[in-house]
């Protein structure tokens, strides 16, 4: 039961994690780059860059405690 509880608990903070670190909402007052359009598709690749390493990171863990 201690294992299940551990891998709830490591799932949860992933999730609070994920929400709070892509779901922050960010002020651009001046964007550096010149192409707006440019400065979002590197702020998407960001997130997902982000994401992907929360997963990894989860993943990680839960084999660990396995």
């Amino acid at each position: 039961h201690i294992k299940v509880i551990r891998l709830q608990a490591i799932e949860e903070f992933a999730e609070e994690l994920e929400y709070f670190v892509l779901n922050e909402d960010i002020e651009v007052v001046e964007p550096k780059c010149k192409d707006y359009e440019s400065y979002i598709n590197g702020a998407n690749q960001f997130r997902h860059q982000i994401k992907n390493g929360i997963n990894n990171l989860v993943k990680e863990m839960m084999e660990v405690s396995e």
